[in-house]
């Protein structure tokens, strides 16, 4: 027997917490600024048990690299501008060491960590399309530091650019 007018939704997954690339210092005066860190820092939005311990004993207090779902790699679905000036990037994975039901909200501002974002997202598309699907296999999102030097005042400065690996995939080659 069939229910006449009977509309399914999908059910939004459950943001889970948020995962940045920097955190908020003070100055003396009590002034806040930004400051980039050198790991991950990770917060968990308001649920009714907490995760921030198992991201300790897994990932440690300030990790470097997490291991990373994605659901899809069509940026149109799990990418978005966001802020008052459009000025922060944000994208959505899993932590499949956490929790393999709820989102975790990557926010990021600078334009190369975006642009590495999206060109990797580019690429596991287009192998997507090309019969090869990475959708929920292991990620591992790493942050790494480059040194570089301004050759006008030989300053240097390290910067942390996120990346990302699939570990021991294979690929196997057409015929």
């Amino acid at each position: 027997m069939s229910i006449k007018n009977l509309e399914i939704k999908e059910k939004e997954p459950r943001l889970i917490g948020r995962i940045k690339l920097g955190t908020i210092g003070k100055t003396e005066t009590g002034k806040e600024y930004p400051m980039e860190t050198d790991y991950f820092v990770c917060s968990q939005t308001a649920l009714k048990h907490e995760v921030m311990g198992d991201i300790r004993k897994v990932y440690g207090e300030k990790p470097k690299e997490l291991k990373v779902h994605f659901s899809t790699f069509d940026c149109e679905k799990i990418t978005a501008f966001v802020g008052k000036n459009k000025d922060r990037f944000v994208f959505f994975v899993t932590l499949p060491e956490i929790s393999r039901t709820g989102l975790w909200r990557v926010e990021l501002t600078s334009k190369q960590n975006i642009q590495n974002v999206l060109d990797f997202l580019a690429s596991m598309k287009n192998l997507q399309e090309k019969g090869y699907d990475y959708t929920f296999t292991d990620t591992i999102m790493k942050l790494s530091p480059i040194r570089l030097i301004n050759t006008e005042t030989n300053i240097s400065k390290v910067f942390h650019f996120i990346g990302f690996e699939i570990p021991d995939v294979k690929l196997i080659p057409e015929k």
